[in-house]
């Protein structure tokens, strides 16, 4: 009996020491700085890192068009305030002369060759066709 006693408390001792030995496989791996926990960890850290550069970059950008905003309006309303008198101060003043009435356009000067005795007529027609111009007649097709 003691026999198989001392049998048992070797096969548990050596079982034991298996387990221990696997588990200390498996903590190594998950320490490991590569693949395991600890390079999740410091590739997080990296992570972290340059978002809290960003989030700096962005808050620094933030403030100065804030600052921009808040002297663009400071603008506006200067220049709100300038029309406002400009439209008060067009109340005081007369309306406006009426327009000068348009000239009429001068008449069209034409040379001695271009001279036509009676318009509308179809010598009129083939003098300005004879002069090879362009002109458009009404009623003429070409």
């Amino acid at each position: 009996m003691s026999m198989i006693a001392d049998g048992l408390l070797l096969f548990a001792a050596m079982t034991a020491a298996l387990y221990c030995h696997l588990l200390s496989r498996r903590l190594k791996r998950l320490g490991d700085t590569d693949k395991g926990l600890g390079g999740v960890i410091s590739t997080l850290t990296i992570q972290v890192d340059q978002m809290k550069a960003a989030l700096d970059g962005v808050r620094a950008d933030q403030a100065r068009r804030a600052d921009e905003l808040q002297a663009l309006s400071a603008r506006a309303e200067a220049a709100a305030r300038h029309l406002h008198l400009q439209l008060a101060s067009l109340h005081d003043d007369p309306p406006p002369a009426a327009p000068p009435a348009p000239r009429p356009a001068p008449p069209l000067k034409l040379g001695a060759a271009e001279r036509v005795k009676q318009p509308g007529t179809a010598q009129q027609v083939s003098e300005l066709m004879a002069l090879g111009r362009k002109f458009a007649v009404p009623g003429v097709k070409r």
